[in-house]
């Protein structure tokens, strides 16, 4: 008997969703966007369509429209009457909007001509006739982009630092660093991550020491930014050489000759001659025997073709 007792419950609430679901009205298909970025400048549809049984009364049919936990709809419409946008969304919704002309489906949908972050949240369609209701919910992130994304290092001494910022994000993102190399003394990175909220968005940072000893001579390392339950991610990198090869000074053969001359200008002694090489006038000059040599041969050479 406590078998039977148990599933009683359970065949009853089989037999109610069989029982609505074959009268009245069904959702079909709840059209509500994932996620949008704030910055699109493109309008909102959600849309909420639903059938409609033949032969159903309907003069009580109602669409509303409700965000988060508020208990008021944001937006309804009585079939057959102009629908009324409520609350925050008499600005934001477009007046009188149309998704068809079907008379008992035209003002189903709500559009929204500039969304902004504070639209993100939960938005539930109920859909009533005087027989049944049928309602369905769906989640919108309008999120922020990141104003800016900065990684940056130094290498001082034996440490090596890391540290990424970004500013200016909603709602609040996720941040990490990763590098492509296999760090065997470090499987996991000592990551620490440090969120601030200011003015409806977020600055998120994120920061990295390591040994430089365990590192390689190069090393790029990833800094990642994303915002949860959407395909918005930014990402910087940057190769670090914490541990550079020594370098090699390069002489130019200019330079090895002014070396030269100057390691020879060091080493002559001044005021020194060869008597045979040199020889020194009555003024104190000197003169070299070669250079009159040369003259004797010249003039020579002249007087012969002289004559």
């Amino acid at each position: 008997m406590s078998f039977f007792r148990c599933l009683a419950p359970i065949v009853v609430v089989l037999c109610l969703s069989l029982f609505t679901g074959s009268e009245g009205v069904r959702i079909k298909n709840l059209s509500v966007p994932g996620a949008v970025a704030s910055n699109s400048n493109t309008p909102i549809i959600l849309d909420c369509d639903y059938d409609l049984e033949e032969g159903l009364d309907n003069e009580g049919l109602v669409v509303k429209w409700y965000f988060n936990d508020y208990p008021n709809p944001i937006y309804q419409w009585i079939v057959g009457r102009k629908p009324t946008a409520l609350g925050v969304f008499k600005k934001s919704v477009t007046k009188d909007f149309k998704i068809n002309e079907d008379p008992m489906k035209m003002y189903r949908a709500v559009k929204i001509e500039t969304p902004s972050k504070e639209l993100s949240g939960t938005y539930r369609c109920d859909v009533s006739s005087s027989d049944n209701e049928a309602t369905e919910a769906k989640m919108m992130i309008i999120y922020t982009p990141a104003k800016s994304l900065e990684l940056n290092h130094n290498v001082e001494g034996e440490l090596l630092t890391l540290d990424c910022l970004g500013t200016g994000v909603f709602p609040e993102p996720n941040i990490t660093i990763t590098t492509n190399e296999r760090l065997k003394n470090l499987p996991n990175l000592p990551i620490e991550i440090e969120r601030m909220s200011k003015e409806g968005s977020y600055d998120i940072e994120a920061k990295l020491k390591l040994d430089v000893k365990d590192l390689p001579e190069q090393i790029t390392f990833n800094c990642i930014l994303n915002i949860p339950d959407t395909n918005y991610t930014l990402q910087k990198s940057t190769s670090v050489y914490p541990r550079p090869s020594p370098k090699t000074s390069t002489v130019s053969p200019r330079d090895l000759r002014a070396t030269a001359r100057s390691t020879y200008e060091e080493d002559a002694v001044p005021n020194h001659y060869d008597p045979d090489l040199f020889f020194i006038h009555e003024d104190g000059s000197s003169g070299s025997w070669r250079t009159l040599a040369g003259l004797f041969t010249i003039l020579m050479s002249l007087v012969t073709i002289s004559l």
